[in-house]
Formats: structure tokens, sequence, C-alpha cells
């Protein structure tokens, strides 16, 4: 096959030069079509990335917003009255806020926010050592509880993110 490709090419010359710049055009379109679909695609995929990183970013600031919202929710209710709002929560239960039109108040009932987040919180007793500081043991301290608030929301995959923040609030107003 090699002496018969050699006749051909010593008998057409010119057809055959004609013969392999047409084999390369179409070698170097396939090849830069190639490269053109590959830097489309990988706008394509960086740009889907980018828009569920930029929407699980606004989640994760309103997550925390929310749990913030949460931490300014007890203070009220603290200021609103510590002996029915706050005295009465069970250490360690959960407990979720319930804002009834013009104050906010604790329930057992589970809710939702915006049909994404579950928003929720406990209460921890206090108890303070011999030199009046707060430790693991001692003396409970009616006029003072630990309280975190936790957010909790779905993300991609099912995997469930959660947020929290603690503070302690005191009886300050004595109500």
């Amino acid at each position: 096959t090699g002496n018969i490709f050699y006749l051909i090419c010593r008998k057409y010359p010119n057809k055959m030069k004609l013969i392999f710049k047409k084999g390369v055009g179409l070698v170097e379109m396939v090849v830069g079509l190639s490269v053109f679909i590959f830097i489309v695609l990988s706008f394509i995929i960086s740009f889907n990335y980018f828009i569920k990183n930029s929407l699980l970013g606004i989640k994760t600031v309103q997550s925390y917003f929310l749990v913030e919202e949460g931490l300014e929710a007890i203070k009220s209710m603290r200021n609103n009255s510590w002996a029915t709002n706050i005295n009465q929560l069970v250490s360690g239960q959960e407990y979720y806020f319930y804002f009834n039109g013009s104050k906010w108040e604790s329930t057992t009932t589970p809710s939702m926010i915006d049909n994404f987040f579950t928003r929720k919180f406990i209460a921890e007793n206090i108890y303070r050592d011999t030199n009046g500081d707060i430790s693991t043991s001692g003396t409970h301290d009616s006029g003072s509880k630990k309280i975190t608030v936790f957010i909790s929301y779905t993300i991609n995959n099912n995997v469930v993110k959660t947020e929290n923040l603690s503070t302690i609030v005191t009886n300050i107003f004595g109500n």
C-alpha cells in the first residue's frame, strides 16, 4: 500500500496536496470546536456553582440574623415578665418562639420560618460557686438563665446546617 500511495502522489501531486489541506482543515475545525465547547461548558458549570453558593450564602446570613433575633426575643420576654416568661422555663427542654402580634412568647410547638428555617431555644439553670462565679455546680441562681438559640435549615443533598448563639439573661428588672 505504501508503493501505491507513492505512485498516486507522484502522478497527481496537486490533488494530493489539496486532499491533505482539506483533511488538516477538518482536523483543525474539530479540535477548535472541541476547545470552544469545553470553554462554554466550563463557564456554564462555574456560573451554576457560583449561583448555588451565592444562594447558600444568603441563607447563611439569614440564619445568623434569625439567631440574633431569637436572642432579642428572649430579652423582650425577660423585659415583659421574668416570672412568667423566663423563670418558668424547664432546664434542658426545647422551646420555640411565637409572636402573638404584640409580644414574643415561648411554646413547645415547632414552627417553620419561611418554610425553610426551624428556630428553637433551650434554657439552662445557672449555678454559682462560693465566690459567686458561674460554675457547673453549686448554688442555683434563680435570677439567671443561660439561653441558647438554635437555627437549622437544610442545604444541598439533605444536609442539615445548624447555627447557634448563647447568652445569659438575668432578672435585672425584678419582675
